[in-house]
């Protein structure tokens, strides 16, 4: 599995040069060591947690949630309320949030691995679609 990560995220930066990940999220551990880890990309900006998130949401072409459980979280409340389709994990009642009355979706779900992770292929796929 390893190496398919390795693989996508190559095709990803050589096909996607231009793309820029835009983090909003607050400063967790987790987070603090991410933007060490990538303190020298230039395509990654880490804005931390906003009052106001709709002048950077606008900038999406789309909007990405690959997670482990979620129930129903708010980014993808704001970010269809901007009319941007969001990739999300299949969890919780994501799906549900992503399915209007006449089951069309307003993104995608990506399906979990047998080790319950979002499935990179999928999301990868599922990217450029919309890029």
């Amino acid at each position: 599995e390893i190496h398919v990560r390795d693989s996508l995220q190559f095709e990803l930066k050589s096909e996607f040069s231009n793309i820029q990940l835009i983090l909003i999220c607050p400063e967790t551990e987790y987070i603090q060591q991410l933007k060490s880890t990538c303190k020298n990309k230039h395509n990654i900006l880490f804005t931390g947690q906003l009052e106001n998130p709709e002048p950077v949401i606008n900038r999406f072409n789309v909007a990405l949630l690959p997670s482990y459980s979620e129930n129903l979280p708010v980014s993808i409340i704001e970010s269809l309320s901007f009319g941007i389709p969001v990739l999300a994990s299949d969890v919780g009642e994501i799906r549900k949030m992503l399915t209007d009355e006449d089951n069309n979706l307003a993104g995608t779900c990506i399906p979990l691995t047998e080790k319950g992770i979002p499935s990179v292929r999928h999301l990868y796929d599922n990217m450029k679609k919309y890029l």
